[in-house]
């Protein structure tokens, strides 16, 4: 069988491109975040970017990490080290696993532990707390459970569908405030489930996740934490600072 000179040029042309296309490598994503976890202190816990060595990782409750720079590709995998190989590189147990399709930056990694032995123990969801997302003088509201919840927040009050999000204004100047979360039991009736004096102003920033309850299905947690703006900006001076020198070397 003879090829013409045109379809021979587009054969190994096509062919040409099939071939890069397989070994074209998968995107490099740089991801600045900070880590919280609600189900107990994490000390032993690793990521790792491209090129560099295993960065330890310390994921305190209810408190935010300091600020991490991951560079390298989709999942974002954190890890435990449970020993060394034969030839002495680690033996690397995964504990979670975030998925990445861009770039981001000031972004809150929420570790949640699951508890299953056939998956990986902790879940991840990720919250955006830049600015114009997440402003001081807001608090905001995650319903992250099965349920409808109803919040009253001051004198403001809202239903907060599952998978969704409210966000409340704080007061402008220092402030005690009421907060009332209820949720419907198998009935359809509503049933308090936290109740309490809140203060807030507008250099501050409230995050309150609703959680399922790991052991009562009728029940939900819930979990807060407040960020001074001050105690913000600090930290992000510092995450600047490191990735300048880092830049530097």
């Amino acid at each position: 069988m003879k090829f013409k000179p045109l379809l021979l040029l587009w054969f190994t042309s096509l062919l040409f491109s099939t071939l890069c296309a397989q070994v074209e490598e998968p995107p490099v994503y740089t991801i600045d975040f900070r880590a919280i976890s609600w189900s107990g202190m994490l000390t032993d816990v690793y990521y790792q970017s491209v090129g560099a060595s295993p960065a330890r990782l310390t994921v305190p409750v209810g408190t935010r990490s300091s600020f991490q720079r991951y560079r390298g590709t989709s999942p974002l995998t954190f890890f435990r080290i449970v020993g060394k190989d034969e030839d002495g590189n680690p033996i690397k147990k995964p504990v979670a696993s975030l998925p990445l399709q861009a770039n981001g930056s000031d972004l809150l990694v929420n570790f949640i532990e699951i508890g299953s032995e056939t998956r990986l123990p902790y879940r991840l969801f990720v919250i955006a707390e830049q600015s114009d997302e997440f402003p001081f003088g807001t608090c905001l509201f995650y319903n992250f459970t099965r349920k409808e919840v109803a919040v009253a927040f001051g004198s403001s009050l809202r239903k907060i569908a599952p998978a969704d999000k409210q966000a409340f204004s704080l007061p402008e100047a220092e402030a005690n405030f009421q907060v009332r979360i209820a949720d419907q039991n198998e009935a359809g009736n509503w049933k308090s489930e936290y109740s309490s004096v809140w203060s807030g102003n507008q250099d501050e920033r409230i995050y309150v996740l609703a959680l399922n309850h790991p052991n009562n299905p009728e029940r939900i947690l819930i979990k807060s934490i407040t960020e001074n703006r001050v105690r913000y900006e600090y930290e992000l001076r510092r995450m600047e600072a490191h990735a300048a020198t880092d830049k530097d070397q």
